[in-house]
């Protein structure tokens, strides 16, 4: 009786592991999602004045100005905006 409750255990194991082997190898050549293929961007989206880009706020470079709140997807790009607008 316990001989067989131990062949029992043992054949479970077994196929745990080819089952983990298995989960292994699939996973192998496929790479993370990208920010584009985890959904959906959560809050608000703002626009960098440099290079038109879009991006979400909480992520912004963010720049006040003259009472005028700029946002900017880098500081480069702030730079480089504040730069080409000099008075």
């Amino acid at each position: 009786m316990i001989r067989a409750l131990f062949r029992l255990v043992f054949i479970v194991f077994v196929l745990y592991l080819i089952y983990a082997v298995v989960r292994f190898f699939q996973t192998i050549g496929k790479s993370m999602p990208s920010r584009n293929e985890q959904g959906p961007v959560q809050g608000t989206m703002v626009k960098d004045e440099f290079c038109n880009m879009y991006l979400p706020r909480n992520e912004a470079v963010r720049e006040v100005r003259d009472g005028k709140e700029y946002f900017f997807c880098s500081d480069e790009c702030r730079k480089n905006f504040f730069e080409a607008n000099k008075p």
